[in-house]
């Protein structure tokens, strides 16, 4: 089976968030069990800078939108058995950050976005690459399932990825005569949203398959609570909406083998996860006896920072240390601030540096996620193979990953409602277990016998792939 990839960032090469580490990693996994699979991406001066020694430049492309025409020069590496595609355009892509800078997301990112898309189709196209399968992830390649059906083509198949129901590609109506594209499209059963544009909507629509990255997560988008003003459409075509689990890749993430952590440890072994706690209580300043919370996460209102001040300011944490790596909202990165720099027991650092996430998730007791909603999630997965316990809300990816230390063979501690009370009552519960010393460690080990590596949702995107050349 051949398949594309198409998507706005991947890691190594890019990265903003979770949709890079699943683009990242999956190709991979479908590539070891016998497909064919290419990964396209932008060329961002970011990719430039660091690979530049790797790349080729064999291939051009272009797009029209509108009046213009687009030139994309394609560079081209292989990385196991997955070739990727970079398409560069010095106007597009060559710029500091990857949807915006500091001053905001670019005002043309639709544009770039249509633009890229259509590179990528007609390079697919006139290359003669016969993919079986296009898989197209978020709203920046929402474009492409419309641009197939213009071309009035049977093949490729498209499977469309929704990580997060929240950014859907939304903008006024003139966008269709400054992009070119028919106004056919533009009623109420694919592009008009409430007057407007919205792209994810028409791809919606117009793919034969929507898949969502997590199973609990296909259903809430269902529900006026959790779909966006969608919830109408999804509703309509739910009977090819699909939910995989994202997984993580257990070579990359591996306390056993894990060179940024201070001392290697393994369900086996657990003495050294309480090294690198001593280390790292050392390193900050805090007391290694005390229950250690942590957090590396984005800090928004999406990831339940709300509920973390108020526990703050409710003093939940006394006898405990709580450890935040992150950046965000202003205004939560500022209370954070703040008590950090009026307790001994909080430390917050802003921004984010990869080895400092690696010791973190070594080193703490107890992982804080209490989103408000959650598609997916993978620092949960991470925290458990780690064998630090989440404290998580029952939402999304959260509800089908986490199991609480009261039902059979639990792990973890979770709580229903987005509330400061039942958030509390599990962070004292979490403090409990922490006093006795023989079930925490029972607990780590349940948590890191889970398996959340890819191999398993490969297999099951692949069978969605086989289902959908049947069809």
């Amino acid at each position: 089976m051949k398949i594309a990839h198409v998507a706005s960032e991947v890691y190594p090469f890019s990265k903003t968030g979770g949709l890079a580490d699943v683009v990242g990693t999956l190709p991979s996994r479908l590539s070891e069990l016998g497909s064919d699979v290419s990964v396209f991406s932008p060329a961002y001066g970011s990719v430039l800078s660091r690979r530049k020694g790797s790349l080729s430049s064999l291939y051009k492309s272009w797009a029209e939108v509108g009046d213009n025409v687009y030139e994309f020069d394609i560079l081209t590496v292989k990385e196991g058995r997955v070739d990727y595609y970079f398409f560069y355009n010095e106007f597009f892509f060559n710029r500091d950050g990857i949807y915006g800078n500091a001053q905001g997301d670019f005002s043309d990112n639709i544009l770039r976005y249509y633009a890229f898309c259509k590179a990528v189709l007609n390079f697919v196209l006139s290359n003669n690459s016969h993919y079986d399968i296009i898989h197209c992830h978020d709203w920046q390649t929402s474009f492409i399932p419309m641009l197939i059906k213009d071309k009035q083509i049977r093949s490729p198949k498209v499977f469309f990825s929704i990580h997060n129901l929240a950014f859907q590609g939304v903008t006024d109506e003139k966008v269709l005569t400054e992009l070119g594209i028919d106004r056919s499209y533009f009623h109420m059963e694919c592009l008009e949203y409430f007057g407007r544009v919205n792209f994810l909507k028409s791809a919606i629509v117009l793919s034969d398959i929507i898949g969502t990255v997590s199973p609990s997560y296909s259903r809430e988008i269902l529900s006026k609570e959790f779909g966006f003003g969608l919830d109408g459409i999804l509703r309509k075509y739910r009977d090819k909406i699909v939910g995989i689990l994202n997984g993580i890749d257990y070579i990359l993430w591996d306390p056993e083998t894990d060179k940024y952590i201070y001392k290697q440890y393994s369900i086996e072994n657990l003495n050294g996860k309480e090294e690198n706690k001593r280390y790292f209580a050392n390193e900050f300043g805090f007391e290694a006896e005390n229950p250690l919370f942590v957090i590396v996460s984005r800090l928004t209102h999406q990831k339940g920072m709300d509920l973390v001040i108020k526990a703050l300011k409710r003093g939940a944490f006394a006898g405990a240390s709580l450890f935040v790596l992150g950046d965000g909202d202003e205004s939560f990165c500022r209370s954070l601030k703040n008590f950090s720099d009026n307790s001994d027991d909080v430390f917050f650092l802003r921004g984010f540096r990869e080895s400092l996430s690696r010791r973190v998730y070594a080193s703490g007791d107890f992982y804080l996620m209490p989103s408000i909603f959650e598609p997916c999630g993978i620092s949960q997965m991470i925290s458990m193979r780690y064998g630090t316990l989440p404290i998580a809300r029952a939402t999304g990816g959260l509800k089908d990953t986490v199991m609480d230390v009261s039902r059979k063979n639990g792990y973890g501690l979770v709580f229903e409602e987005a509330n400061i009370t039942k958030f509390i009552d599990k962070i004292e519960e979490a403090k409990r277990i922490f006093e006795k010393k023989e079930r925490l460690a029972d607990f780590r080990i349940r948590a890191m016998k889970n398996d959340f590596s890819w191999k398993k949702s490969a297999k099951e995107y692949l069978d969605v792939y086989s289902d959908m050349l049947r069809g």
